[in-house]
């Protein structure tokens, strides 16, 4: 696999909207929602060595239907519109619908995956789901890119295959198809 690089959802800095691409209501509005994006740009980035910004994604996902905004707010990530983003990068994905802990170990061990993970499961006063992205395992541990840095502060943790399965809840994309163009 190649090396994935780590995207924050949240760019560090003084006007984090300007890193975003947007303007300062639209990171507003959008910046705790776009955990997927974060994904799909650290992907990109690993395949093609650039990528749009976080807003630019979030643009094209909103279009395809990745979200959805209504009168109560933003509902998303949805997994087949976001499989559908990450091919018109020329990027595989698969969505799953649940993955047990040994099917889990063995396409960690050949494919990034992204895995939704359930907010109450890693802190009991949050809720809904988050999209962390599995970039390589060894025999031991999943490396896990945490955009939101819920699980680490770094955003970079080490889990072990049980802990991973605990708080995960077994939905997500496997990624399939990389392109290598660097």
């Amino acid at each position: 696999m190649p090396s994935i690089p780590f995207v924050r959802k949240r760019p560090a800095g003084p006007n984090p909207w300007i890193i975003f691409g947007s303007t300062e209501a639209a990171y507003a509005r959008w910046v705790s929602h776009v955990c997927a994006m974060a994904c799909c740009r650290s992907l990109i980035l690993a395949s093609r060595g650039e990528a749009p910004t976080l807003w630019e994604l979030t643009k094209r996902g909103i279009e395809l239907g990745v979200y959805r905004e209504t009168s109560g707010g933003i509902s998303g990530a949805f997994h087949d519109p976001l499989a559908e983003l990450l091919r018109e990068f020329g990027i595989g994905a698969e969505r799953f619908g649940h993955i047990a802990e040994p099917e889990l170990r063995r396409l960690a061990g050949r494919y990034p995956i992204m895995l939704s993970v359930d907010l109450a499961k890693v802190c009991s006063t949050d809720a809904g789901s988050h999209l962390v992205l599995i970039a390589c395992r060894t025999a031991a541990a999943y490396q896990v890119l945490d955009n939101a840095c819920i699980l680490n502060i770094s955003g970079i943790a080490w889990l072990e295959h049980k802990e991973l399965c605990r708080i995960s809840n077994g939905k997500g994309l496997i990624i399939k198809r990389m392109p290598h163009s660097r």
